[in-house]
């Protein structure tokens, strides 16, 4: 192939820089030449400027283009970030930085649903005194330090991440509902010493 063959002009009126480019520079096209009249960087180009222009318009089609084929959006965006991961990064911390509440109020809200699927299974009442309120998961056979130490290197770790645990393992048995005065008088022998006939106040 001659030189000149190996080469092609970007007929755009904006097209800065040398002029006819290799032509790898265009992207594959139906064209008798088999390649896009413009090269990528004027066509990317383009594409900046019209959605500078009509910002919603181009977010809205971008929305209905991930609508209509979501697992090819996914995959674009993973290889987009896969070849720029430290522009990603700053992409989320910005994402993130821009929408606290909005995570917060998400994090509340599968926390939520992981603590109900747990007290859905092990029970809605405290299986010791009957309490529905300020409920906990406890180990029935008093290990729940230890426990909790092997699974996350910390006995004291509790709640949302320890109902996931048992959601993941699809509800072991071995556990039950407790209320927290039932489940800290608990833990200081094999069962709960709170006399729960006694008159409360």
């Amino acid at each position: 192939m001659s030189q000149s063959a190996s080469l092609k002009r970007c007929p755009c009126p904006d097209h800065d820089g040398p002029n006819p480019l290799p032509r790898g520079e265009f992207s594959p096209d139906r064209k008798p030449d088999g390649l896009a009249s413009w090269c990528k960087a004027c066509i990317a180009r383009g594409a900046r400027r019209r959605r500078a222009a009509d910002p919603e318009k181009r977010r809205e089609a971008d929305r209905q283009r991930r609508a209509a084929n979501p697992e090819k959006a996914r995959e674009d965006e993973r290889r987009r970030w896969a070849a720029n991961p430290e522009k990603a990064r700053e992409a989320g911390h910005r994402w993130r930085a821009a929408n606290r509440e909005r995570l917060r109020a998400r994090s509340r809200r599968y926390d939520d649903a992981i603590r109900q699927a747990a007290f859905g299974h092990y029970g809605r009442e405290c299986a010791c005194c009957g309490a529905t309120e300020n409920l906990t998961i406890d180990h029935v056979d008093g290990s729940g330090a230890a426990h909790r130490t092997a699974l996350f290197g910390n006995g004291d770790v509790a709640g949302a991440r320890f109902w996931l645990w048992l959601v993941k393992n699809w509800f072991p048995p071995g556990f039950q509902s407790l209320c927290r005065p039932c489940n800290a008088s608990k833990a200081q022998g094999d069962c709960c010493r709170l006399d729960h006939r006694a008159p409360i106040g």
